[in-house]
């Protein structure tokens, strides 16, 4: 440990100039992920030798001042706070004393800074602070506040939090670690992650479509110089030389557009970080990474392979070498007795021999509708599960809150009470489940138990691989939290037991416990990855004053949901304990998605631009391409209608090639992409199909392929054959 700070919290009633709470809804007493504390130290320390403050705007308060505080930058953002507001602070936000009427103090913000620990991260807990000042501590003590101290440390770059805690303990210090910045700072890079991955798989695919699109323009243009480099051959010059002339050329090119590249990378450095990353450090500034040099040395080498391409096949009397081996389609057209337009026009979009630049082209397209097919499969498969709340662990229709009134329920009015809804009409099964955990932890790392009652018409929780516990010795965990353990299905898993003398601590002993199965629970502020479940018998072993509180019930398909609430009131259930509307997913259990939201739209819009520009472009020169080859077939009989039919054909063919090859392959990737950022997330993985779209996807680019090659062709077939054949 390199530096240690008190810190006092507390959760008191704020509120902004306008009378807003500063709480997540309309409740001031708020405590979970998110929850508003002013945090008043009663030294210097803290915000200087920890934790220090990161000033985005404003100043830093004087401590000698009791009204002068600083808030977190995602506070501000979040309830509109600037440097110069009031905002108010009027007693305690839960356990103010009734009849007392508490003194109003008001606090002037001077200063916003950005804190890690104040970060919203994807899941996971945070808090946000309205940071006091020593003589703001010492004025809320003399008036006898009740206020909650603890402290901030800063270990050293060589400790864990693991190692200071069992050193700590072997002197007889506990600690209780309420935020981890390890935790936090992996949650943060979690959520960073899709942006990241993302601007590198647009880069990436960007690349291949620049490729596609200049390939073909650099290609014809170093093949034009093919009539000189062939009078050069015959006067001496050898394949060698040529070789390094396209090698040279292609240098320069490539290095020119390197550099234009580059420098208009650092004029537009203004724009980073964006996404998630903006949010968390909004400093602009210039960095050059490692994939900024392999982009760099990649387009170099591309433009140069290129070239070179280029030339060696403007050299030769016949295109390039290795696209003789392709087998020319002829055969194949023959065979399926075609009419003339369509056959022609088949055969010239499968005709690929000597022709890199409709190959390169090709390519182009097939990434373009891959990447968009792709980002279409996974915004459906977010949408799936924004409204499948069974992949977060909610398997129930209803739910409803218990009590047993002055006293904790005995099992035997649970058993009255399981047996009461389960004669409800239109309800299938019923579940008693513990929201509320233990108030001590069961391992050594975090974890939040939700334990079920077991039976033949009982609720599961969600089953990822294994089962769900059936008997008092066994436990499911969340994969993520399995992987932290270190723990498979059928390991031995010890939790810990209450303490005899006080149920709220954790005792010496434990008791094993077999996994037998993977999965999710709902476990609420972000932090479903650390959810395990038990059953009652197995939690009560380990804490037995923990009692179900939360009835969950299924309904019979099209059961009438107001009839079941008017029938769990008559069987004892409080009206306003029942939960009968379910949430989003992600609303349900705290997971902030909405930072990967707008990716899956925003890519599917840029790849399909870059699909559509590829494939106007690729089909429009293919038809001229195909001039003097239809200028033969005229001669030979083929109509006027007949050739800008077979430039449609042309084009038909080319796109139903890439639609056909671009849509199983964009899918698989968007269900994989999708499997890996549920897999982050703790949630079963289940992705979606976007049938509809995909529909409209291929409809679109196939016949977007023919209203293309529709005006070359027509032009083409009226092009005098003489003027096309007068260099024969």
């Amino acid at each position: 440990m390199t530096a240690a700070a008190p810190v006092v919290n507390y959760l008191g009633a704020m509120s902004t100039a306008a009378g807003r709470p500063l709480s997540i809804g309309d409740d001031a007493c708020y405590t979970g992920s998110g929850e508003v504390d002013l945090l008043v130290p009663p030294d210097s320390r803290w915000g200087s030798a920890v934790n220090r403050f990161d000033l985005a705007q404003g100043k830093l308060p004087d401590p000698a001042s009791s009204d002068q505080v600083l808030v977190a930058s995602e506070l501000a953002r979040r309830f509109g706070v600037k440097v110069g507001d009031q905002l108010s602070l009027h007693g305690d936000a839960c356990d103010q004393p009734a009849g007392v009427v508490p003194r109003t103090r008001m606090l002037r913000v001077v200063g916003i800074e950005r804190s890690t620990l104040e970060q919203k991260p994807e899941v996971g807990f945070y808090i946000l602070g309205v940071h006091g000042t020593p003589a703001l501590f010492r004025a809320l003590r003399d008036e006898g506040t009740d206020l909650h101290g603890g402290v901030a440390l800063r270990l050293r770059p060589s400790a864990t939090e693991k190692q200071v805690i069992q050193e700590a303990a072997s002197a007889g210090i506990k600690i209780d670690p309420l935020i981890s910045l390890t935790d936090t700072r992996r949650e943060i890079a979690k959520g960073t992650r899709p942006d990241s991955i993302g601007a590198l798989i647009l880069a990436m695919f960007a690349a291949i479509a620049a490729l596609a699109v200049v390939g073909p323009a650099l290609i014809q243009r170093a093949s034009a110089s093919g009539p000189e480099l062939r009078t050069l051959r015959i006067l001496g010059l050898t394949r060698s030389d040529v070789a390094r002339l396209g090698l040279a050329l292609g240098l320069l090119v490539g290095s020119i557009g390197a550099a234009v590249a580059v420098s208009l990378a650092i004029e537009l450095s203004f724009l980073s970080p964006f996404g998630e990353a903006r949010r968390f450090d909004p400093a602009v500034g210039t960095y050059v990474s490692g994939y900024v040099w392999v982009g760099m040395a990649g387009s170099v080498l591309a433009v140069t392979a290129l070239v070179v391409l280029g030339t060696s096949a403007g050299a030769r009397r016949t295109p390039v070498a290795w696209f003789r081996s392709v087998t020319s389609p002829a055969r194949l057209v023959r065979s399926l007795r075609l009419r003339p337009a369509m056959a022609t026009g088949v055969r010239m979009a499968l005709e690929l021999r000597g022709n890199a630049a409709s190959i390169l082209a090709l390519v182009g397209v097939f990434v373009g509708a891959v990447g968009l097919v792709a980002a279409l499969a996974f915004g459906s498969s977010l949408t799936h599960f924004d409204r499948t709340p069974s992949l977060v662990g909610w398997n129930w229709d209803v739910a409803a809150f218990v009590s047993g009134g002055d006293t904790p329920p005995t099992p035997k009015m649970l058993a009255g009470l399981r047996s009461r809804l389960l004669s409800t009409p239109g309800v299938a099964k019923v579940s008693l489940v513990t929201f509320f955990p233990p108030q001590f932890p069961l391992l050594d790392v975090e974890s939040y138990p939700m334990a079920f009652s077991t039976g033949v018409d009982s609720v599961r929780p969600t089953v990822i691989s294994g089962r769900a516990p059936s008997g008092p010795a066994e436990v499911l965990l969340n994969p993520i939290l399995a992987k932290r353990l270190g723990a498979r299905i059928g390991d031995r898993l010890d939790l810990r037991r209450a303490d005899a003398t006080d149920p709220n601590r954790a005792g010496e002993t434990t008791l094993p416990f077999e996994v037998v199965g993977l999965g999710t629970v709902p476990i609420g502020d972000g932090r479903i990855q650390h959810g395990l479940g038990l059953t009652l018998d197995g939690l009560e072993s380990l804490a037995p004053d923990r009692g179900p509180d939360l009835a969950v019930l299924t309904l019979d398909s099209g059961a009438d949901v107001g009839r079941v609430r008017a029938g769990l009131i008559a069987a004892g259930v409080s009206e306003s304990s029942v939960i009968d509307r379910t949430p989003s997913s992600s609303k349900l259990v705290q997971l902030d998605t909405q930072q990967v939201a707008a990716t899956p739209r925003i890519a599917a819009g840029l790849f399909g631009v870059t699909a559509a520009a590829v494939l106007m472009r690729s089909v429009i020169s293919a038809s001229r391409r195909r001039r003097r080859e239809l200028a033969i077939l005229r001669t030979l009989g083929l109509t006027s209608r007949q050739a800008t039919l077979s430039s449609v054909w042309q084009g038909l063919t080319s796109s139903f090639i890439a639609v056909a090859f671009s849509v199983p392959a964009g899918l698989a990737l968007g269900s994989r992409l999708w499997g890996l950022y549920a897999q982050s997330l703790g949630v079963k993985v289940e992705s979606s199909t976007p049938a509809r779209s995909i529909g409209v996807v291929v409809a679109s680019g196939i016949l977007g392929a023919a209203v293309i090659a529709f005006l070359p062709g027509w032009k083409a077939a009226r092009h005098a054959t003489a003027a096309a054949l007068r260099a024969e």
